[in-house]
């Protein structure tokens, strides 16, 4: 998948939103990753292993596709009724990741929802004022550029 600001490419793996993401452990009172959810960061490892090794410069026969220290993104399960613990627990496992991370539909939904308010809204902005110079109070401070 393209990066927007860079061309560089990425992994996106999606899995079953009806899969198990975290597990509690009552004995050591912590979360950790279901056996699904670390199947898919297993998987995304050789994933971006081979291709950091063969789009490190462009592939072959696309040199256009460049995979320059490539990320892996998990979409797997839901996290609707999840409560804040365990929304916390994710994101610090997610953390101690080297170039992977997991998030489940609901926040992937979430994201592209907040994308869309943050578009609308800066486009509403800017229908009067395209260039924002009417925010510019003549200082060297304010140039756009």
């Amino acid at each position: 998948m393209p990066t927007v600001l860079t061309g560089h490419r990425d992994i996106v793996e999606l899995k079953r939103p009806d899969m198990d993401v975290l597990v509690y452990d009552k004995a050591h009172k912590n979360f950790y990753f279901a056996a699904e959810a670390s199947k898919a960061i297993g998987q995304c490892h050789r994933y971006l292993d081979v291709l950091h090794e063969r789009a490190a410069k462009g592939l072959d026969d696309h040199p256009e596709i460049v995979a320059y220290h490539p990320r892996a993104t998990i979409v797997l399960g839901r996290s609707n009724d999840w409560g804040a613990d365990k929304l916390k627990a994710l994101h610090g496992l997610n953390r101690r990741l080297n170039g992977i991370t997991l998030i489940t539909y609901d926040q992937l939904v979430a994201q592209g929802e907040r994308l869309v308010a943050v578009v609308a809204e800066r486009d509403a902005e800017t229908v009067d004022d395209p260039f924002g110079f009417e925010s510019l109070d003549g200082s060297d401070n304010d140039i756009p550029f």
